[in-house]
């Protein structure tokens, strides 16, 4: 799937130098996506959606595969996506507008705003959380910088992918616990636990949820009806697109994410 999306990536990445307006670049340029997608995408497996969009009109909007293998239900425009590390763009965007209403400064220490965090012993500024040079770190370290491990409910290791759970107050808790894992503005590292928090501050802020602060000031204003955090794990959603994932020895499996926290992902 991953190489069908980068084919497909750079078809629309070498067809917009041409001029796009032209009724026969654009049959070009469907003849090519479909069959990048005949070639990679199975019509009865999970699949994608592609859009080009130029002067605020769309120029291509095409749907490939099935956004619900149970039901057979092909993906389609209006079909809703989790947007994963995409949501990222979202809480900072978030965070800017609370800077630029004077609420916070960028160079804040994050503690000033969310005192309940661990003290780092240095000062951690939310502009070098945002650029991922805040020194916190990241699930592939988090059991190491645990004081004790983390545990699910039947007393094994806890697991990130879709086996285990925990509320968002639960994972709260986990993250404000942890150490840095190197000295802030030193290098350049990675950090989904620093955009929860940023999150976090948002919410802390603002009075209002995540959700509720992006809806209010970011996707309304946009035009973006259908686009929020989600936040709660059995809210319905029309339209949704599955989640699948393909293992190793054992095939195509359902797969969704049971972390419902927002800021790093959640979009």
């Amino acid at each position: 799937m991953y190489k069908s999306i980068q084919g497909i990536a750079g078809v629309i990445l070498l067809l917009s130098f041409s001029v796009m307006g032209n009724e026969t670049q654009l049959t070009l340029l469907e003849k090519e996506i479909d069959r990048i997608a005949e070639e990679s995408i199975p019509t009865n497996g999970p699949g994608c959606s592609v859009g080009i969009i130029k002067n605020q009109q769309f120029l291509f909007k095409k749907s490939y595969g099935l956004a619900n293998i149970e039901h057979q239900v092909p993906l389609s425009s209006i079909s809703v996506f989790r947007m994963a590390s995409v949501s990222k763009q979202f809480t900072g965007f978030a965070v800017l507008l609370l800077a630029e209403k004077g609420e916070i400064n960028l160079d804040d220490d994050i503690r000033k705003h969310l005192t309940e965090l661990k003290d780092y012993g240095v000062k951690v500024t939310i502009n070098s959380m945002l650029g991922h040079v805040s020194g916190m770190a990241d699930y592939d370290t988090l059991q190491s910088l645990l004081p004790k491990p983390l545990l699910s409910t039947a007393g094994g290791p806890f697991r990130l992918g879709d086996e285990d759970y925990l509320t968002k107050e639960e994972y709260y808790d986990v993250i404000k616990s942890l150490p840095l894992e190197h000295q802030p503005d030193t290098q350049q590292a990675y950090s989904n636990f620093a955009y929860f928090l940023l999150s976090e501050l948002v919410a802390k802020v603002s009075g209002m949820s995540m959700r509720e602060y992006t809806t209010k000031y970011i996707f309304e204003p946009l035009g973006m009806h259908d686009t929020f955090f989600a936040d709660d794990m059995r809210e319905i959603v029309p339209n949704r697109a599955e989640g699948y994932r393909t293992f190793k020895d054992i095939g195509l499996k359902r797969y969704e994410t049971n972390i419902f926290v927002v800021g790093d992902g959640g979009l």
